[in-house]
């Protein structure tokens, strides 16, 4: 019986080995048949893949392309906005500087003919091509040696892509030549300048020339102001020393009660003391309850108590009954009268009455 049941436990072991492998064998080839079945392509999938890799490579390269177009758009407008504002350097600082040190060489001579060589030497530094090698001075009965004492800037005027005048007013002393002369001069010295991109060159020889000294300037006056009623002004007259003592003695924030806003003025902060309003004009401003008013004014120095006179011009506002400062000398549009003008117009003439004291 025993036999018989191990026979049977056998038989069941062999068949169950066999069993398994099978279905190992089969789910295998299962697993096979479906990896072969995925690794084949649907119809047109290539193609698809293509047109994918096609349009993101073609995007790239457009947006390279707009990218790099609006780059070199930005420079070039960038470069145009550099060249505009590229200013003339023919009348800069440095192109003043070799004016005047042009100048210094110029009223130095001496009458030798080491002197001539110096001079010529000296002067190859400054002067153009073609021009006279000892700029323009004659040795020839030359009696005078001479020495460069001084010099001023009086006037720089641009004469074209970097060139300039530059004008001088230029003191130098002549000797004689035996020694027993001297004399001292002014010139007005004209040094016509120009810049190469490299370096600074007299281009033409220089010339002398006269310019007015004493002002000719008659007064600056407002366009167009009315006078403010006699009451108006009689009130803004009796604010004025509150104003100018607190502007000149307060501190900022006491100050700025009498002040439309902050940022109008620091005022003095105790550097000057306020001493006397001389005078004052007072018109309509363009504005409703501003007012205008052309003040001469007298502050004291503390240190010393000397006296300085002194003109501003105040706008001042009429808020709630109540009188405030909005600006000082912050008046635009204002004309200028000199005493060479020719004809004064209809303008010219109103604006000269509104000088007279109110």
């Amino acid at each position: 019986m025993k036999k018989k049941k191990g026979f049977f436990r056998t038989i069941k072991k062999v068949y169950n080995y066999f069993f398994r492998d099978y279905k190992y064998q089969k789910e295998k080839k299962l697993q096979r048949k479906a990896a072969k079945k995925a690794s084949i392509k649907p119809k047109g999938f290539i193609a698809k893949k293509s047109g994918v890799i096609i349009f993101w490579v073609t995007f790239g390269f457009m947006f390279l392309v707009v990218f790099s177009t609006l780059f070199s758009g930005d420079s070039s407008e960038a470069k145009t906005k550099e060249v505009s504002n590229v200013k003339n350097l023919a009348a800069s600082a440095e192109g003043i500087q070799f004016a005047k040190n042009f100048t210094r060489d110029y009223f130095t001579w001496e009458v030798s003919d080491k002197g001539k060589s110096v001079r010529k030497e000296t002067m190859s530094k400054y002067l153009a091509d073609g021009l006279d090698e000892y700029a323009g001075i004659s040795f020839n009965g030359l009696q005078w040696n001479s020495n460069f004492v001084d010099s001023e800037v009086k006037e720089v005027v641009e004469n074209g892509e970097n060139l300039a005048l530059i004008t001088l007013l230029t003191r130098f002393e002549l000797r004689s030549v035996d020694g027993n002369d001297t004399k001292k001069i002014e010139k007005y010295f004209v040094i016509p300048v120009a810049y190469d991109g490299k370096t600074f060159g007299v281009y033409e020889l220089p010339k002398f020339t006269f310019i007015q000294e004493n002002t000719t300037l008659q007064k600056v006056v407002s366009n167009k102001l009315n006078r403010a009623e006699t009451s108006i002004a009689g009130e803004i007259k009796e604010f004025l020393p509150t104003f100018l003592k607190s502007y000149a003695e307060d501190t900022k924030d006491k100050l700025n009660y009498i002040l439309t806003e902050e940022n109008v003025t620091d005022g003095l902060q105790g550097m000057m003391k306020f001493s006397d309003v001389k005078e004052a004009n007072v018109f309509v401003g363009e504005q409703p309850d501003h007012y205008v008013v052309f003040a001469t004014v007298i502050f004291l120095e503390p240190e010393t108590n000397l006296a300085i006179e002194t003109n501003y011009h105040i706008t001042v506002v009429n808020r709630d009954d109540r009188y405030i400062v909005s600006g000082i000398n912050d008046q635009e549009n204002m004309i200028i009268k000199s005493d060479t003008d020719e004809v004064v117009d209809e303008q010219g003439t109103e604006l000269e009455e509104t000088s007279e004291n109110n």
